[in-house]
């Protein structure tokens, strides 16, 4: 679906009028630039600037805003080299001519600024945008429109760098400095309105991104009307934030009006008026409403069809969507037809290897793939594969999208040697791209992206687990992909960034910056065409690694962090003990002949003598649901049912117990012969079982019959350190927690005496919780039990501090951070929300059930925290006692050899496709502790 975003603000040239004919074959060419006919606006470009030579020579303003104009236009046509020398001629000749510190000059840095960003040549862009800046507000002060405009360009740079959270203060500052008296709102202002809305978007947070666009659009109407297009511009935006939230029926009415507004200010016959019956037809399409979506789609066919021709690329794409509409219906004819048309015209247009054909051949084949005719889709596939390898290298997102087609392809035609091969093609590109870049990511970046890789590992273990011999190569491919995905998606490695940018020495700080935006810049180029790539790419590739050996040299967090990405089968079985298994679970969606909505179990297993792994499959998720269901709902009837106790007490307990046994674990017994010592790693639903605890007969536990040891993944087999348990000096104890407290006796915590050391790190916190009318019981159980626990510390002569009822607070616990004691015990309420429909009028829900990320929907309560939790405001200064998973990711426990933590739900998490599992003993572990 398009997105008619405004990005920027073109800076334009006030031109003299003693200079008419140069500038009418300028602004045609801009005329003709804006109507995307850039054939003829190149032509009458270089008309213009051949003019303004002959008039005024090569050293003059108006040849540098001609050569200005050239350089948009060749840009726009993606003939960047070119582009590029056109931005910096101009730029010297403003320079020569008018000097350092004259606005055309800062508009020049500005539009290479803006060019190195659309490259990604993020370190150049910024440095021509913050000297643009600079200039701007030296010549017209901080309250002026043209420094506003250069802050909003550093925002659309920080935001095209995937750094939103950077972004978001220049979109602030520049809609402040825009912003107008009422009565006089200038289309700058509402740009930038546009802009900061987008890039609320990008944070996840579609409510304020909604608000602002909607504040945009009454501006717009207000000062504008109605009928403009910046107003129908709008309409778009937030009927696009609608489609993200999955509100599409609320889309469709905004596109509608969008669409009644352009077709009475451009006509029923204007191309932007095609874009939106394209947008409203792939709404429908969304909401799987085909019939209806034919007709607005056959009419954008019809407008481009007569503005533009049917040999025009927009005329080739509307075919494919219309296409696509016909095959749902069942008219093949009608859209293979039409599949080809818009194949021959990409064809015609760009040649035989060109990007938009192998687009076209890849749908193509997809069509065909529909239509069960294998080989076609088979030919065109590998065909549109050779074309992605060629023009963009074997790492490129669209040649692993189109190998996983493939690979889907050969399981629907029951060829599953095949597709697992195929999808390695596809896996190794996808972890390359992991190995190169994901360093680089932000937490929303990496969880984006490994959504993105869920369909490969599906593909992968669907086709083995299709597969008559389940130990070969393709296994340990199997294995070494899940291992590397699950562990990212856990992050079980370190904060690098943390680790670098809390350094001491500022000459490691400035080359860890240096690396940082280099690897940005190659990981952008990497997108585009081979051609297109800046001529000092292999040259900063080169750079980018030495920067890495030398930060590797000086930072022992950062070797560890390169060399956790080499780890394998291979470097596991060497940390292996000669009796020890390891057992990697996976849950995947299932591939039988088409995607289902069935997911699978089963486990990577690996032992010390095998040549690969053995792939074992277990079971379907609803058989495990089965029996969890029977067990009750409530955590402790789950336990009480399921795991048996010192005495058995209920015989349903047994049953239910054996059940499980047979489900998870009597598959591998065959396997386990020999093997006393077990290293494993859950999955999805998994992690809500004590696999310890379940009985393997009638007198013993898996427990009584295996040393087992549980890891987020078992990749950490090859990291761990053998560690001799000593008898701890120090521990820490929290528990019977107040958590009900009046907002004066709050106040009044805070001046309680806190432990000696104050933590002061970036801890974040959201600024509105609760929103939810329950709260918290008290928990005197819970004294007693640290009372017992305190009197067995103290017996064995070991340090031990409590800090219970009003000394409970979350900001006690936070204290400890860097100083931690060797054994923390944590005795209070836990949770863990499920995702809530994030539906603007679920306004009665409790405000963390409404967070994207796990670690805000689970977390401790400590004293205080119903205050918050039933929707009081958060008193300032004061720590709100609802200490998030992702509050606690923040701590320094290092020095800590044990939590205990007695809370509900802290073993329970979130399952989400390849990501898996986020939950308490996850994120402790990175956090430094030991067990």
């Amino acid at each position: 679906m398009r997105q008619l975003f405004i990005l920027g603000i073109l800076l334009g040239y006030f031109f003299q009028a003693s200079a008419q004919s140069w500038i009418e074959l300028n602004n045609s060419a801009i005329e003709l630039q804006e109507k995307g006919d850039y054939a003829k606006a190149l032509t009458q470009a270089m008309a213009a600037v051949d003019k303004a030579k002959q008039e005024y020579g090569q050293n003059h303003p108006d040849y540098a805003q001609a050569l200005n104009t050239l350089a948009s236009i060749t840009k726009s046509v993606g003939q960047y080299k070119k582009a590029e020398v056109f931005y910096l001629e101009a730029k010297k000749i403003r320079e020569r001519t008018l000097g350092k510190n004259h606005r055309d000059y800062a508009n020049s840095l500005n539009n290479l600024g803006t060019f190195y960003t659309t490259l990604g040549q993020y370190t150049i862009a910024e440095k021509y945008l913050l000297e643009s800046v600079d200039i701007h507000k030296k010549i017209f002060g901080s309250d002026n429109d043209y420094y506003g405009i250069s802050l909003n360009a550093i925002g659309v740079l920080y935001k095209a760098m995937k750094e939103p959270e950077k972004a978001l203060p220049y979109m602030i500052s520049a809609s402040a400095i825009l912003k107008k008296p009422e009565g006089s709102i200038s289309i700058n202002y509402l740009t930038t309105l546009n802009n900061l809305a987008s890039v609320y978007s990008d944070l996840g947070l579609y409510v304020k991104a909604e608000d602002i666009y909607t504040k945009a659009k009454d501006y717009s109407a207000l000062h504008f009307g109605e009928k403009t297009p910046t107003h129908i511009n709008l309409l778009n935006n937030i009927a696009t934030v609608y489609c993200e939230t999955k509100q599409f029926e609320k889309a469709l009415s905004l596109f509608r009006r969008s669409g009644e507004l352009c077709k009475a200010l451009l006509g029923n016959k204007h191309q932007e008026y095609a874009v939106t019956l394209s947008n409203i037809a792939e709404t429908y399409m969304r909401l799987e409403k085909y019939q209806q979506a034919l007709a607005p789609s056959a009419e954008a066919l019809e407008i481009w069809k007569n503005s533009l021709g049917t040999t025009h690329e927009n005329y080739a794409n509307q075919l494919f969507q219309l296409a696509k509409l016909y095959q749902y219906a069942g008219e093949n004819k009608k859209a293979e037809q039409m599949l080809l048309e818009s194949a021959e015209i990409h064809k015609s247009k760009f040649g035989t290897s060109s990007l938009a054909y192998a687009k076209c051949m890849a749908n193509l084949a997809f069509y065909y793939y529909f239509l069960n005719d294998v080989n076609k889709a088979e030919l065109l596939y590998t065909r549109t594969m050779e074309i992605y390898k060629a023009r963009m290298g074997d790492s490129s997102e669209h040649y692993s999208t189109v190998a996983n087609n493939l690979a889907a392809l050969y399981l629907k035609s029951n060829q599953p040697a095949k597709a697992a091969t195929t999808t390695i093609l596809a896996s190794n590109g996808i972890i390359k791209a992991i190995t190169q870049n994901f360093l680089l990511f932000s937490n929303k970046d990496k969880e984006e992206y490994l959504e993105k890789t869920r369909y490969n590992a599906d593909f992968l273990n669907s086709a083995i687990s299709l597969s008559a011999n389940n130990q070969t190569s393709l296994t340990e491919f199997g294995f070494n992909q899940n291992i590397m995905l699950k562990s990212l998606a856990l992050s079980d490695t370190r904060d690098l960034r943390g680790l670098l940018y809390n350094s001491q020495d500022t000459a490691i700080q400035k080359l860890f910056v240096h690396w940082l935006n280099l690897k940005k810049m190659i990981a952008k180029q990497y997108s585009l065409p081979v051609e297109m790539r800046a001529p000092d790419f292999n040259q900063a590739r080169f750079l980018a690694d030495e920067m890495e050996r030398d930060l590797s040299k000086k930072m022992a967090g950062f070797r560890q962090q390169q060399e956790a990405f080499k780890i394998n089968a291979a470097v596991i079985k060497g940390k292996m003990d000669p009796d020890e298994a390891v057992l990697e679970f996976i849950r995947f969606r299932k591939f039988e002949n088409h995607w289902t909505n069935n997911y699978g179990y089963a486990v990577y297993l690996l032992r010390k003598s095998d040549p690969f792994p053995v792939f074992i499959p277990l079971f379907d998720e609803s058989q495990l649901q089965k029996i969890l269901d029977s067990a009750g709902k409530s955590t402790v009837a789950m336990v009480n049912k399921i795991y048996r106790g010192a005495e058995i007490r209920d015989k349903s307990a047994t049953a239910l117990g054996k059940s499980l046994y047979q489900l998870i674990w009597q598959p591998l017994e065959s396997y386990l012969k020999g093997i006393k010592k077990i290293s494993y790693s859950p999955a999805g639903k998994l992690y809500g079982i004590a696999i310890h605890a379940i009985p393997c007969d009638s007198t013993k536990l898996l427990i009584d019959r295996y040393l087992l040891n549980q890891y987020s993944s078992t990749r950490q087999v090859a990291l761990r350190e053998e560690y001799k348990f000593s008898k701890p000096q120090n521990s820490i104890l929290f528990g019977d927690a107040v958590f009900s407290l009046d907002s004066l006796s709050l106040a009044k915590s805070r001046k309680a005496k806190r432990y000696d050391t104050t933590y002061s790190g970036p801890v974040y916190t959201p600024a509105n919780r609760g929103g939810y009318a329950g709260t918290w019981p008290e928990l005197p159980g819970t004294a007693q039990e640290l009372k017992k626990i305190n009197q067995l510390l103290l017996a064995n002569q070991l340090s031990v501090k409590s800090f219970t009822q009003r000394t409970a607070t979350e900001e006690n616990l936070k204290s400890i951070s860097g100083s931690s004691p060797q054994v923390l015990h944590i005795a209070t309420h836990g949770f863990f929300l499920p995702v809530a429909d994030k539906r603007k009028d679920n306004e009665n829900v409790n405000s963390y059930l409404l967070a994207e990320d796990p670690l805000l929907r689970s977390g401790l309560v400590l004293t205080g925290g119903n205050y918050v939790w039933s929707g009081k405001t958060p008193i300032d200064g004061i720590e709100d006692g609802i200490a998030t998973a992702y509050e606690i990711s923040q701590l320094n426990l290092s020095n800590t050899e044990l939590v205990v933590l007695s809370a509900c739900e802290t073993a329970l998490g979130d399952v989400k496709e390849v990501k898996e599992f986020l939950a308490f003993n996850g994120l402790l572990k990175w956090r430094g502790l030991k067990k």
